[in-house]
């Protein structure tokens, strides 16, 4: 167990492993990204044009219901905060109740908020996954 009071130092093996991950990480990016916007193939093949995939529809598509998606979990959550978690009366007890609100409080604020963040996540990495050559729609 670690003591709260010292910092321990990460060893140069972990430091530099660390290193060559995140820089992995960050040349698999470039190939992707670049692989996608043309930069190493010059352009994207007929393929993609004769398939009709349409980059814009998708972008503004994602785009609305992540923002649809981060409204709802930002109001979700605003209820759940204002009315803590649906508790009126605390001078019951209210324990035993409040496992269920809290289960109910996570699905509903927690999955609009991941589905906004999915949809914008959808609406950069589709079109650059398709120019790839990574995917159908």
């Amino acid at each position: 167990m670690v003591e709260s009071g010292k910092n321990k130092k990460l060893s140069p093996v972990k430091r530099v492993a660390g290193f060559v991950v995140i820089l992995l990480a960050g040349i698999g990016g470039f190939v992707i990204g670049g692989s996608a916007v043309g930069l190493f193939s010059g352009s994207p093949s007929d393929e993609i044009a004769a398939e009709g995939f349409n980059g814009v529809a998708h972008v503004v598509a994602m785009f609305i219901f992540g923002c649809f998606g981060l409204a709802f979990g930002a109001e979700g959550y605003l209820v759940v905060l204002l009315t803590q978690c649906f508790t009126f009366d605390f001078k019951k007890p209210f324990f035993p109740a409040s496992k269920k609100k809290l289960y109910a409080a996570n699905i509903f604020v927690s999955a609009p908020f991941a589905i906004g963040v999915a949809c914008f996540t959808s609406m950069v990495l589709t079109p650059m996954l398709i120019y790839a050559g990574l995917g159908q729609m």
